[in-house]
């Protein structure tokens, strides 16, 4: 389990990791080579970069109520510890 565990975070931090150096890189892109016109360029780039968070938050929201409805333990309540 502990092997597993470290694994699975070792792959997460590099996922974050790579999105947080690949983010700029991909939005600066998009507005480049959005548009010719400055303005319409930064119009459809803020599109394009809304959209991909709207699809994302959709993608995020069904993932994690799959997960929720497959892991009851998710919905017992832990009761709340008492410093003392």
């Amino acid at each position: 389990m502990t092997c597993l565990a470290v694994d699975l975070n070792a792959v997460t931090r590099s996922l974050d990791l790579a999105c947080k150096v690949l983010s700029p890189v991909a939005a600066g892109a998009i507005m480049k080579y959005a548009a010719d016109s400055v303005t319409l360029s930064r119009q459809v780039s803020a599109v394009v970069i809304a959209g991909w968070n709207v699809v994302s938050l959709v993608v995020e929201y069904v993932i994690l109520s799959q997960i929720y409805q497959l892991v009851p333990a998710l919905s017992v309540k832990q009761p709340p510890i008492t410093g003392q």
